[in-house]
This record gives structure tokens, sequence and C-alpha cells, in this order.
């Protein structure tokens, strides 16, 4: 397989040198004009083991800075009004420490769902019910109240 890229046309030594200097494998392939995209990763890769050169500092400086990118604040503080920590990051931190089982914020919201369905139902039976009696019960006063109106207008008084 012909190795045309420019990563693989840099003396060994030069390209030594470029890799110890470097933080990351982002930095040498940007030194080369390259984005750090799936091909020009994997030929920077190729060329690292094939010259078996040293790449340990640039995974440590990676696990270093992902490590002080993902600190995460104490629960105390985000389990707090307007906290503006992620709802979902929540949800998987309380799973992986184990204070929260799966499913059981379903269940709760659900619980809660039915617990509003039947406060609903208990203001409807406590109020609309009787209220509807009421109107029809005043309906029908109204009713007996007009026709006896009508009654004695039609009565001839001197």
């Amino acid at each position: 397989m012909k190795k045309s890229s420019v990563i693989w046309k840099m003396p060994s030594d030069e390209f030594a040198e470029l890799v110890k200097n470097k933080t990351s494998f982002t930095q040498i392939l940007q030194h080369f004009g390259f984005k750090n995209k799936g091909g020009n990763h994997r030929t920077l890769k190729n060329r690292l083991k094939e010259e078996k050169i040293n790449v340990d500092h640039l995974y440590n400086n990676f696990r270093n800075r992902h490590a002080q990118r993902i600190s995460m604040p104490d629960l105390s503080s985000v389990m707090t009004v307007d906290s503006g920590y992620s709802r979902g990051s929540l949800k998987r931190r309380l799973l992986k420490n184990g204070m929260l089982k799966k499913g059981t914020l379903r269940k709760i919201l659900r619980d809660q769902r039915g617990q509003v369905t039947i406060e609903y139902t208990l203001v409807l039976v406590a109020f609309g019910l009787p209220m509807a009696t009421t109107f029809v019960w005043l309906g029908r006063l109204l009713t007996e109240y007009y026709r006896m109106i009508t009654f004695i207008e039609t009565l001839p008084f001197p």
C-alpha cells in the first residue's frame, strides 16, 4: 500500500520530535494542516505504531483534561431550586450512585398523575354535581315563577 500522506513524508527523527513537543493528537494533525477526523487520525496512529513512538504523554494529557472537565459539583449545590444543573445528568448521577432505582421517576410521575386525576374527580363530585343539581332546581323554580306571573297577569282585576 502506497503511503502518500504528508504524515508519512516527514523524516522519522523530525516526526518523533514533533510528537514529543505536542500535547495532543489534534495538535500533531494541525501541524500538518489536518483536522482531527477519522482517516487523518487513523493515518497518524498507524505511523506512530509503525515507528514505535511513545505517546503516553498524549493520553495522560487527555485524561487530565477530561478529569478536570468532568469534576462534578456537590449534590447539595445541585439539588436546589434554579441550580441550572442538567436534569438528565442528575438522573444519571443518582442512578449511578444507587440513590435512585431505574423506573422510580416514572412510577412517581404516574402516581402524581393518578393523584391529580382523583383530586379532579373529587372536586367534581363535591362541587360540580351539587352545582349542576342546584342549577336544574333553580331552572325549574324560575319556570314555575314565570308560569305564576303569567297566570296572575291574565286575571281580570278591576
